[in-house]
C-alpha cells in the first residue's frame, strides 16, 4: 500500500525493499524542493548569492561587471559597490585563517591508546594535507556566510585507491577505496528541514560523477546506466527554476550524472540503518549503516531557534548593501549626465553648437529684459550637490561594520588613531570576538571532520595506508597505518588560537614581550615560530617523550611486569684514594649489566615519576612491590656509576660520593655482628679537625683553609 506522496504508509521509508528505492528518493527530492520555494528559502539564497557575487536577475555573469544603464531613456546609471561580499571575506578570513591544532583524544590512559594517539593524530594531518580539507572547509564556512547553511561529507569513494584486484564475477577493477571529502551546497543535502542540520538523523547527498567511470565500476549495469544518460540530474545551483527539469534531458553535459548516497542511522524503526548508492533507476549497493554517525557535517554559524534552520546574520546586510548601490549609483548619474558643461545663450545670438563642438551642450532661451548675465552666453552646473549627498554612502558603509561586528581595522583600513601593533590586535580581536559564532563553528566542523575520518577509515579500510603519522608539526618519517592502529582513539579535539595571535602585529608583539621575559633562552627558530604562527610549542619533544615513556613503564610496573631489558656497558668504581689526592680514573668496563633502565633516561624525573603508582594496594601485592624495587635499584645502579662527562651530555645531576671505604654497590652484604657486640665506629677512628689557618698570626678565621699536615702524619703544622 503506497499514499499519494510516494512514502509508505505501513512502515517506514527507509526500510522499503531495494527496487523500490529510486521512486522513494525521488518523492524526497520533490518533498525538499518544495519546501524551500514554499519557505521562501530558496528566493532569499537566490538573493544572497546574486548580492555576494553580483550576479544577474538571472543569476547570469552577463551583465555583472559592468556600469548598467536604466530609467526610460537609460538616463540613470547603476553601479554595485559590494560590501556585501567585503565584510563576508573579512569575517572568512578571520575564522578560518589559522589552522587549529589536532590532538587526538584514546578512549583510557594505557600504553596501547598513548601509542595510538599521535599516530592519530599524524593521520589527520596527513588527510589535510593530502585532501586539501582546509580549503574544502573554508568553502564551507563561506557557504555558511551566504546561504546560512554550509555541508561537508566525508564520501568513501570504491572507486578511488589503487587497484588491488579484479571481480572474478563481473569482471571489474577492485580499488582500495578512500576517503574523497567534499563541500557540498546545502542544496544538495536532501533531508528533514525540521531537524537540526547539525545533528543528521538521515539524509541524500548529490554527488556529480562520470557515467562511464560508473559504467567500469559496475559492469554488471552497464546497460541500465546508460539508460540514465542525460536525465540523471539535480541543480548544482539555486538558479534553476525546478529540479525536474533533468527528466527533460540534461543537455549541457549529458554523461555528467548524480549518484545519490543515501545514509540513515539505526533506529528503533530502522534497526541495521541503511547506506546505499544509487543513481537514477539505478541500486549501485544497498547496505546496513556501518558508521554511528553521519558522515556529512554542518557549519552552522546561527540557527533560528524556533525552526532549527541555519541562518546568517549577514542577511540583514542585503536591504543596506542595495541602498549603498543605489546612493553610489545617484552620484555617478549626476557625474556621468553633467560633467559635459551646457552653456545658456539667448535666441538669436549667433552661437551655434558647431562653434563648442568639443563637448558642451548649448542650450537656448528666449531673451527678456532682466535676463540673467545681461543676456551673455552664461556655462551651467549642475554638479553642485549638497554635502549630505556625498557623505550618505559612508554613513551606509558604516552602519554595514557596525551590523556585521567587522571594524575597519579587521578589513585592512588602520585609522590614524591606531597607533601600536598592540591596539591594531586588540581592535582586531574584538571583531574576531563579535564574530565567534562563525569561528565556533568551524572548529567545531574541523573537530567532526577529524573525528569522521578515523571512523571513515576504522569501518571501510582494509588495506594498510602509508602516511606521515609521527609528530603534529613537520612530519618526520613515513610509515604504513591499518585500522588497528587507531583502534583506542574515540575523539578529536582541535585547539585554537588566541584572537591576538591572528594578525601579524600581535604575533610581533607576543614574540618580542617573550624574548623581554626569558632573555637569552629564547632561541632564534623559537622566535620566527611566534611571528609567523603564534603558536609557543617547544620546537623539542624531549619532555613529552619523557612522560610518554614513564606512563608507559607505569602500566607495566602497576600489572607487575618489569619494563624491557637493555644490558649496560657500566664502567667499574674507581679505587678509593687518600685524602687530598685527585681521583683516579675508572678501572675499565665491567661485562654488560642487564638493567630495566638506560644511562640515557633521566633518572631522578623516573624515579619521582614512578612513585605515583605506590598507592595502599599496591604496596599490598608483593608480586607488584617486587617488579618496582627491582626497576627503582636499576635506576640507582646506573645513576651512581654514570661517569661525570656522560651526566653533563644528558642533563643530569650526579649522586654525592660514596665515603671512603665504602663497598661497591654490588658487593656482597657483609654477615651481622654477633649480638653485644659494640658497633664498629662508622667512618674510622676519630681524627683531629685540622686547625684554620692564622692570617697574620691572629685568631683562625672560620672561612680560612686548614693548615696542611706533614707527608707522615701527625699534627698540623703551625702557623
Amino acid at each position: 500500500m503506497r499514499a499519494a506522496t510516494g512514502l509508505p504508509t505501513d512502515r517506514h521509508w527507509a526500510t522499503v525493499p531495494t527496487e523500490q528505492l529510486p521512486q522513494v528518493l525521488d518523492t524526497l527530492k520533490q518533498r525538499f524542493w518544495g519546501s524551500l520555494e514554499d519557505s521562501g528559502r530558496l528566493y532569499l539564497w537566490r538573493r544572497s548569492e546574486r548580492t555576494y557575487y553580483g550576479e544577474d536577475e538571472a543569476g547570469g555573469w552577463k551583465e555583472s561587471a559592468a556600469v548598467q544603464y536604466g530609467g526610460e531613456q537609460g538616463e540613470l546609471a547603476l553601479i554595485r559597490m559590494n560590501q556585501y561580499r567585503s565584510i563576508i571575506q573579512a569575517i572568512l578570513s578571520m575564522a578560518t585563517s589559522e589552522r587549529p591544532a589536532f590532538f587526538a583524544k584514546a578512549v583510557n590512559s594505557s600504553t596501547q591508546s598513548l601509542i595510538e594517539a599521535p599516530i592519530a593524530t599524524g593521520l589527520i594531518e596527513f588527510y589535510y594535507n593530502d585532501k586539501r580539507i582546509d580549503d574544502l572547509v573554508q568553502t564551507t564556512a563561506e557557504r555558511a556566510l551566504i546561504l546560512g547553511e554550509g555541508f561537508h561529507h566525508n564520501r568513501w569513494n570504491i572507486l578511488a585507491g589503487k587497484a588491488i584486484g579484479q571481480d572474478p564475477k563481473t569482471g571489474a577493477i577492485v580499488h582500495e577505496g578512500d576517503v574523497c571529502p567534499e563541500s557540498v551546497s546545502p542544496l544538495s543535502v536532501i533531508r528533514d528541514l525540521k531537524e537540526p542540520a547539525d545533528n543528521l538523523k538521515w539524509c541524500i547527498v548529490a554527488t556529480w560523477v562520470n557515467l562511464w567511470d560508473l559504467v567500469a565500476a559496475y559492469p554488471q549495469e552497464a546497460e541500465r546506466l546508460q539508460s540514465q544518460r542525460g536525465s540523471a540530474w539535480w541543480p548544482d545551483t539555486v538558479w534553476s527554476d525546478e529540479y525536474q527539469r533533468g527528466k527533460l534531458g540534461n543537455e549541457e553535459d549529458p554523461d555528467r550524472v548524480v549518484v545519490w548516497t543515501l545514509y540513515h542511522l539505526p533506529s528503533d524503526a530502522v534497526p541495521q540503518g541503511r547506506y546505499s548508492l544509487i543513481c537514477g533507476e539505478v541500486v549501485l549497493s544497498d547496505e546496513a549503516m556501518k558508521l554511528d554517525e553521519i558522515p556529512v557535517y554542518a557549519c552552522v554559524p546561527s540557527k533560528h531557534i524556533d525552526k532549527n534552520e541555519g541562518n546568517s546574520a549577514l542577511w540583514d546586510l542585503l536591504a543596506p548593501q542595495e541602498a549603498y548601490d543605489a546612493a553610489w549609483s545617484s552620484l555617478l548619474t549626476v557625474h556621468d549626465s553633467y560633467t559635459i558643461g551646457n552653456l545658456y545663450v539667448p535666441k538669436g545670438s549667433g552661437i551655434t553648437p558647431a562653434q563648442i563642438a568639443s563637448g558642451m551642450r548649448l542650450i537656448e532661451y528666449n531673451y527678456q529684459q532682466g535676463a540673467p548675465n545681461g543676456g551673455m552666453p552664461m556655462p551651467v552646473n549642475y554638479m553642485t550637490l549638497p554635502t549630505a549627498a556625498y557623505e550618505f554612502p559612508d554613513a551606509i558603509k558604516a552602519e554595514m561594520q557596525t551590523i556585521s561586528g567587522v571594524n575597519s581595522v579587521a578589513r585592512g583600513e588602520v585609522d590614524d588613531n591606531v597607533k601600536s601593533g598592540t591596539m591594531a590586535a586588540l581592535i582586531q580581536s574584538l571583531a574576531v570576538k563579535f564574530n565567534s559564532g562563525v569561528q565556533r563553528s568551524v572548529v567545531h566542523l574541523h573537530e567532526r571532520i577529524a573525528g569522521g575520518l578515523l571512523k571513515m577509515l576504522k569501518a571501510h579500510s582494509d588495506t594498510p595506508k602509508v602516511a606521515e603519522v609521527m609528530g603534529t608539526g613537520a612530519a618526520e618519517y613515513l610509515r604504513t597505518v591499518q585500522s588497528s592502529d587507531v583502534e583506542d582513539v574515540k575523539r578529536v579535539i582541535v585547539e585554537t588560537a588566541n584572537p591576538l595571535t591572528q594578525q601579524l602585529a600581535g604575533r610581533m608583539e607576543l614574540a618580542e614581550k617573550m624574548a623581554q621575559l626569558f632573555p637569552g633562552k629564547m632561541t632564534m627558530e623559537q622566535f620566527v615560530q611566534v611571528v609567523e604562527t603564534g603558536q609557543t610549542a617547544p620546537l623539542y619533544k624531549r619532555a613529552k617523550a619523557v612522560v610518554d615513556v614513564i606512563a608507559q613503564e607505569n602500566d607495566m610496573l602497576r600489572a607487575g611486569q618489569l619494563p624491557p631489558v637493555a644490558y649496560v656497558e657500566q664502567p667499574q668504581p674507581p679505587p678509593p684514594t687518600m685524602p687530598g689526592m685527585p681521583p683516579l680514573p675508572p678501572m675499565g668496563i665491567q661485562q654488560p649489566t642487564p638493567r630495566t633502565c638506560h644511562p640515557n633516561e633521566d633518572h631522578a624525573i623516573h624515579v619521582q615519576e614512578h612513585s605515583v603508582i605506590l598507592t595502599p594496594d599496591f604496596k599490598a601485592d608483593p608480586m607488584r612491590l617486587k617488579a618496582f624495587d627491582q626497576h627503582m635499584a636499576d635506576h640507582y645502579a646506573v645513576w651512581s656509576s654514570m661517569p661525570a662527562d656522560m651526566a653533563a651530555f644528558t642533563g643530569q645531576s650526579l649522586p654525592p660520593p660514596p665515603p671512603i671505604g665504602a663497598p661497591p654497590l654490588d658487593a656482597p652484604a657483609k654477615p651481622d655482628a654477633p649480638k653485644g657486640a659494640a658497633p664498629p665506629p662508622k667512618d674510622g677512628p676519630s681524627r683531629p679537625e685540622p686547625e684554620k689557618a692564622r692570617p697574620l698570626g691572629g685568631q683562625p678565621q672560620p672561612n680560612m683553609p686548614s693548615m696542611p699536615r706533614p707527608a707522615g702524619g701527625g699534627p698540623p703544622i703551625p702557623a
